[in-house]
């Protein structure tokens, strides 16, 4: 043993040097550091024991997150219902070129469906709702061939109507009106951000079952092509013989009668379709971003 520890008494004083050395460090860094972990180990048996006592002891998280997924659910239901997926015709996805698609579209209805409400006498307003100031932007282009795609499905109805419920039924579709977007500052603007609707203003005359029957279709919510029929007015354009019959405003003005109306009902619809942006956001004090 002797021989061992004078052999390697140089190495052993190496090793026992070193372990003084880190225990003195050990110690040295633990009177440094003592005091801080054993806060921190306080802090973290506080907040434990807080979390447990603020949640009362018959919360059942299941039950919360199941309720949190149905409210998800029925969101996206909602969602579904109201909101209308466009038929991409009617969009300017893929097209480079907003105006020429535009006059496309509009000619396609004119060739399409006025022609085919022209064969049933039905008369249609020439300018399809379109503005009278041409768009001058891809926004208002977006805009108005949304508009022309409530346009479309009116007009379906109508022809519908026609074929299915009574021949001459409808007389005319006219005026019709697709809403301009609400401006302000110069900019189309909503004051929803979440939500944007198109309308469409028309007036349509005909017999009473042929109205009764599109406004029971228009009425009937379509999911993801939803058009909501916001407003109806109706009066009669028949009456006794003897008195004088009042014509319908056109421009502001009350024009003639038509005798051909005699027997027919005159009906305002103003309907509205919806956009839905879930990104939309509120800006502080709850104004429009």
């Amino acid at each position: 043993m002797g021989d061992f520890v004078q052999e390697n008494k140089r190495f052993l004083v190496i090793q026992v040097a070193g372990a003084l050395v880190f225990l003195i460090a050990w110690l040295i860094i633990g009177a440094i550091f003592n005091d801080d972990i054993r806060k921190n180990k306080n802090r973290t048996r506080t907040a434990n024991r807080t979390a447990s006592q603020a949640m009362a002891s018959s919360v059942n998280l299941g039950s919360i997150e199941g309720g949190l997924k149905d409210q998800e659910e029925g969101v996206a239901r909602l969602l579904r219902a109201i909101e209308r997926q466009p038929n991409r015709r009617f969009t300017l996805e893929g097209q480079p070129d907003p105006d020429l698609w535009y006059n496309e579209v509009s000619e396609r209805i004119d060739e399409e469906l006025v022609e085919q409400c022209a064969r049933r006498n039905i008369e249609i307003d020439g300018d399809l709702g379109r503005p009278g100031k041409y768009p001058a932007s891809p926004r208002e282009f977006a805009w108005y061939l949304r508009g022309l795609e409530a346009v479309d499905q009116v007009l379906r109805l109508a022809i519908k109507a026609h074929d299915e419920v009574l021949e001459e039924g409808l007389a005319r579709l006219d005026p019709i009106t697709i809403v301009p977007p609400a401006r302000r500052k110069g900019r189309m603007g909503t004051v929803n951000p979440y939500a944007l609707g198109h309308e469409l203003d028309l007036t349509v005359v005909g017999h009473p079952t042929a109205l009764a029957f599109l406004i029971e279709e228009l009425s009937r919510l379509q999911e993801g092509t939803a058009l909501v029929l916001k407003e109806a007015r109706l009066h009669s354009l028949d009456l006794p013989p003897g008195m004088q019959a009042r014509g319908p405003r056109r421009g502001g003005r009350r024009v003639a009668a038509d005798l051909r109306d005699r027997g027919r009902v005159e009906a305002r619809l103003i309907m509205q379709t919806i956009d839905v942006d879930p990104k939309g956001r509120m800006k502080a004090k709850g104004a429009i971003r």
